[in-house]
């Protein structure tokens, strides 16, 4: 479907990839990236599994790429450590919305600082169950 739908809009330089997200191999053979979606993944999967995620798309990103995540705020609130984890990875925070009438939040950060000789951990993340207790 997300094939079909490119092509029917006509994206050009947009590359789909229907695959394990957080399989480093397969986000390897992509190039660096101008935008990065990590929507549905930081309340999802364990803590220090975020922190290799958000090392892996200071090296996943162009510099002066940016990344959109979703979190969750219900308690224990990891948000700020997760902003936190970002600046510490080379990138600058543009914008941080907690969205009304919900425990769902949205960060988007820029990468400022790119470190040419990080390498990309083999693994970003592992799910947490299946899912179906998740939040974003």
């Amino acid at each position: 479907m997300g094939r079909r739908q490119i092509d029917t809009l006509g994206l050009e330089g947009v590359i789909f990839v229907q695959a394990d997200a957080g399989d480093a191999a397969v986000l390897d053979t992509l190039g660096d990236a101008q935008l990065v979606l990590a929507c549905g993944i930081f309340g999802n999967v364990a803590d220090h599994d975020i922190r290799s995620t958000i090392r892996g798309l200071s090296v996943l990103l162009v510099g002066g790429g940016s990344t959109i995540w979703t979190r969750h705020r219900l308690a224990p609130d990891l948000t700020p450590s997760i902003r936190e984890w970002f600046v510490a990875a080379g990138f600058k925070e543009t914008a941080f919305v907690s969205v009304a009438d919900s425990s769902a939040s949205v960060g988007s950060h820029r990468l400022v600082a790119k470190d040419p000789t990080r390498p990309l951990p083999r693994r970003l993340f592992e799910f947490i169950g299946d899912g179906a207790g998740g939040h974003c």
